[in-house]
């Protein structure tokens, strides 16, 4: 009795004389899985081309996950209302803001006093996504605050430069202007924040001292002088927050409809680009789906009906004494090199196509940057694998019917 798994070199040598003896045969089943792959791989190729590049390149913009509240007057934020944002699985950063009308001050440097730039107070905590993905933030300790690029290319200040924070207030005919001298800590970067605007961030308490100062309130801690007002919590009277994801958008945006909060934030930009693309990936799943089933009916129909058509060999092979192993080995390895040639053929094909795609695209639209068609190499693994496992089935269907036939029977007949 011979058995298959032994004997490797005479399994690849019947194995290839009998795919050269079928070569038509085996040409046109190549030809049918390259045909059915590499449409597929173009459509696919597109989308991580186009569309994930886009979806990836909003999800690295802070600003289009931002939703803010309009303001609501009367309307306080406590530090119970934060703790319980901070709580939801789909904000990822939230931090008080004071109202705009007393955020709006003149910064300037100690180099240029008579040189101001009027700019928007803003708050920070650890973890602002303007700050970077690492949750890491920026340092805000005493004496120290940040500046959007704006500012800095303004008063042309950088990294440890000193900046003067004018706090204007007038009491009763009096100038009572305070004026914060600062550290620059850290200039937020172009990619993170427009260059249009021109903002400083500080704590959350120091801004909320300064709205303070601002109304005409005392604040003792400070020793900045007014009137003087009962102790009360930290509140705000608006927000910025940002959601975890693009999808948490809507989810959050949707929470904040629901507690009275008018929201405001780029819903209307992101679903458009999230809906087309969660409808691609459904369009190319169901047609990968309906092409590899198709193929493997296809391919086990015609791994079946050669079993048919070569029984008497078979039958042959089985007397002489090569064994039910050898049978089978012979079957699936068969399968193996079609569909592997196959693939091969398709990715050929698909790699042509893309590098006409790709040239000719962007001098017919004026897209200069990146490849609009293309694959991971995870993703040619995945398909080779997928095919490697699709060939298995069929052949294991034609080795079956190998193994039922009756070596004896088929040579009468």
């Amino acid at each position: 009795m011979i058995h298959g798994l032994g004997h490797g070199p005479q399994l690849c040598r019947l194995v290839m004389r009998d795919l050269c003896r079928d070569w038509l045969l085996v040409v046109c089943q190549v030809f049918a899985l390259a045909a059915v792959l590499m449409p597929l791989m173009v459509l696919h190729g597109l989308r991580h081309g186009i569309l994930d590049p886009l979806v990836h390149d909003l999800a690295t913009i802070p600003a289009m996950r931002e939703v803010t509240p309009l303001y609501h007057a009367n309307r306080r934020y406590d530090p119970a209302w934060f703790a319980s944002a901070r709580a939801r699985a789909d904000v990822a950063f939230v931090v008080g803001n004071i109202l705009a009308i007393a955020s709006e001050l003149p910064i300037r440097t100690e180099a240029s006093p008579d040189h101001e730039v009027r700019a928007m107070l803003t708050t920070s905590a650890p973890g602002d996504p303007l700050a970077s993905d690492d949750g890491v933030g920026w340092d805000l300790s005493e004496g120290h605050v940040v500046v959007s690029a704006r500012v800095a290319q303004d008063l042309g200040v950088g990294i440890g430069g000193r900046v003067i924070l004018d706090v204007p207030r007038k009491r009763e005919g009096v100038d009572e202007t305070l004026h914060l001298n600062l550290s620059v800590t850290a200039v937020v970067a172009p990619d993170r924040l427009s260059l249009t605007r021109a903002l400083v961030f500080v704590p959350e308490a120091l801004a909320f001292e300064i709205e303070r100062y601002r109304n005409g309130k005392a604040v003792p801690e400070r020793g900045w002088n007014g009137d003087v007002a009962p102790e009360t919590p930290i509140t705000f009277s608006r927000f910025r927050l940002y959601a975890r994801t693009l999808e948490d958008v809507a989810g959050v945006t949707a929470w904040l409809s629901g507690l009275g909060i008018t929201p405001d934030s780029r819903q209307e930009d992101i679903g458009p680009v999230l809906a087309l693309n969660r409808a691609l990936s459904t369009i190319l799943n169901v047609l990968s789906l309906f092409a590899v089933l198709g193929f493997l009916v296809a391919l086990a129909a015609i791994q079946w009906s050669e079993t048919e058509r070569k029984a008497r060999d078979l039958a042959l092979l089985a007397l002489i004494g090569y064994g039910p192993g050898f049978l089978v080995a012979m079957r699936l390895t068969t399968s193996l090199v079609v569909v592997g040639l196959g693939v091969g053929l398709g990715t050929g094909a698909f790699l042509g196509v893309a590098e006409l795609i790709n040239d000719l695209f962007p001098h017919s639209v004026g897209v200069t940057a990146g490849a609009v068609c293309t694959l991971p190499a995870l993703n040619f693994v995945e398909i080779a694998l997928g095919a490697a496992l699709v060939s298995l089935i069929a052949g294991t269907t034609a080795a079956l019917r190998a193994l039922s036939l009756d070596s004896a029977l088929v040579l009468r007949r």
